[in-house]
C-alpha cells in the first residue's frame, strides 16, 4: 500500500487553490486513510509560502499515520524516504499529489525513482501554474512513473 505524499498545498501559493484541486487531494487523503496508508505532508519554505491549507489538516484529523516535513528545495525525495523509514511507512511505493507538477512534484518523483521507489502521480490531484496536462511532466520524467486518473 503506497504512502501518500502531499506536496506544497500551502496558503500563500495560488496554485494550491486551483479549481477542484483541494477536493481531489482530500479524496486521496480519504483513500489513504481507508487503506491505513501513511501520509506525508510536505511544505516548501513555509516562512514565505505559508502553512498547509487548513482543509488538508481538517481531512487528516486525528489520523495517526501522518508526518509533516519541510523542504528547502524543489526535490523532497530525501526527506520523504527518511520520513518513511522513521515512521515505518512504505517507502517502496509512493503516491504523489499536490502542486507544481512542473517543478516540486516532478523533481521529488525523479529523486524517488532514482532511489528505486515506485512512484504514482494522481493525475487529477496535481496542478501547475502553467495549467499544462500531466503528460508534460510524464515526458519530463522519461515515462518512468505511472499516472492514475
Amino acid at each position: 500500500m503506497p504512502t501518500l505524499v502531499i506536496i506544497d498545498m500551502q496558503e500563500n501559493d495560488a496554485v494550491a487553490r486551483s479549481p477542484g484541486l483541494v477536493e481531489k487531494v482530500v479524496d486521496r487523503i480519504r483513500n489513504a486513510k481507508n487503506n491505513s496508508d501513511g501520509i506525508i505532508v510536505v511544505d516548501f519554505l513555509p516562512k514565505s509560502m505559508g502553512r498547509t491549507l487548513p482543509e488538508i489538516w481538517q481531512e487528516i484529523g486525528p489520523y495517526r499515520k501522518v508526518a509533516k516535513i519541510t523542504k528547502n528545495q524543489y526535490d523532497g525525495s530525501r526527506e520523504v524516504i527518511r520520513t518513511c523509514r522513521r515512521h515505518h511507512f512504505d517507502y517502496c511505493n509512493i503516491e504523489i499529489c499536490g502542486i507544481h507538477s512542473e517543478v516540486c512534484v516532478a523533481d521529488t518523483a525523479r529523486g524517488l525513482i532514482v532511489n528505486g521507489v515506485r512512484v504514482t502521480i494522481s493525475q487529477s490531484a496535481v496542478a501547475d501554474k502553467y495549467e499544462r496536462p500531466l503528460s508534460w511532466t510524464k515526458q519530463e520524467l522519461c515515462s518512468l512513473l505511472e499516472v492514475l486518473d
